[in-house]
């Protein structure tokens, strides 16, 4: 699970505690705090054992997706509907004209 290093860092780093004594409070190696601070990866059950230590919630930790604009692409209902409503107007301009010669 993808989430923010920075917060958890800057945390640890308001406490006071080195990353063995953050390591040791959470249950959680060493290596583990290294890795979460400076890959911001972390299964799922190591979110909640360093948000229990920290007192915060997962979510503060989520990290927002940043979107591009250029990946976005623009959608225009009026484009959508255009060819339905030609559709529906053809057909009902030619069903009215069949049904005229055949009455008329």
């Amino acid at each position: 699970m993808e989430i923010n290093s920075n917060i958890i860092k800057d945390l640890r780093q308001e406490k006071g505690w080195t990353q063995q004594h953050f390591a040791d409070a959470a249950g959680l190696s060493l290596r583990t705090i290294q890795r979460v601070e400076r890959d911001g990866s972390a299964a799922k059950e190591t979110v909640l054992a360093i948000c229990a230590t920290l007192e915060i919630q997962p979510k503060q930790l989520s990290i927002i997706p940043v979107v591009d604009p250029s990946q976005l692409q623009e959608t225009n209902i009026y484009k959508q509907l255009l060819p339905i409503v030609g559709a529906l107007l053809l057909g009902a301009l030619g069903g009215g004209l069949i049904t005229y010669w055949v009455m008329g």
